[in-house]
């Protein structure tokens, strides 16, 4: 199911939901990442299992409540994996050139679709349990982008993002020859009075520095964002992803 957010810049449709123009950086500590079949976690810790969510602490993030207060977008442009891979390139402008050309479906000579050269991850910053003190980033990337979308569409059925809470949690997909996980999102119950001050006091925190974040994101590794082209860039991906292609 596709989303019906209106593709807009430096615009909120309602209390946090939007394109993101303005937050603070210093937010952006705590990744989730879902366990995929390669990832280097599940060699460092063997009680993870693949399809658990954990945040950078390690704490199992599956089934647990949170609050979302804001929501980003950040596109991606990674060097090939057989020039050495790595990121080319980062923003959160969505109206910028490379970003606009980047996203563009096309195909070859032969008729085959080619993927765009820019990925696209949808993040929101969350905190579970009511813990607004200890935000932590969901980032959906690809296959996941659907979940988000879903998210968003009951957000703006209820007027705010941080209405109400959710649970995050994985199921297995398959596609092309190999498996991988994607997030999921099961609804939850509206917060109450207290909360929702709360979620909105962090949401105009979030809000107050579009500068610092940009740069933020531009300049460092985003541990959530970046593990499955590392994964590739390590040969470690399925034997039938081909070089150069990105599989979520």
């Amino acid at each position: 199911m596709t989303s019906n957010l209106p593709a807009v810049q430096n615009e909120k449709i309602v209390p946090g939901i939007g394109a993101m123009d303005e937050t603070d950086n210093t937010s952006l500590s705590n990744f989730a990442q879902l366990m995929q079949k390669t990832s280097k976690k599940l060699e460092e810790d063997t009680k993870l299992k693949i399809g658990d969510i954990v945040d950078m602490n390690g704490v199992k993030l599956n089934g647990k409540s949170f609050i979302p207060v804001f929501k980003f977008n950040v596109f991606t442009k990674f060097a090939p994996i057989d020039e050495g891979g790595g990121v080319e390139w980062r923003t959160t402008n969505c109206k910028d050139q490379r970003v606009v050309e980047g996203l563009v479906w096309k195909k070859d000579k032969k008729g085959n679709t080619i993927k765009p050269e820019v990925s696209k991850s949808g993040n929101l910053i969350v905190a579970f349990d009511g813990d607004f003190d200890n935000l932590v980033i969901i980032p959906f990337r690809s296959t996941s982008l659907k979940t988000l979308n879903l998210l968003m569409k009951q957000a703006i059925s209820d007027g705010s993002l941080y209405f109400r809470t959710y649970s995050v949690g994985s199921e297995k997909k398959e596609a092309k020859g190999f498996t991988y996980q994607v997030m999921t999102v099961q609804v939850g119950k509206p917060i109450d009075k207290k909360l929702l001050a709360q979620a909105e006091k962090v949401y105009n925190q979030q809000s107050s520095d579009y500068t610092r974040m940009s740069a933020f994101i531009e300049n460092e590794e985003l541990p959530g964002i970046d593990d499955a082209h590392e994964e590739l860039k390590s040969g470690k991906m399925n034997k039938n992803v081909k070089k150069g292609v990105r599989p979520f």
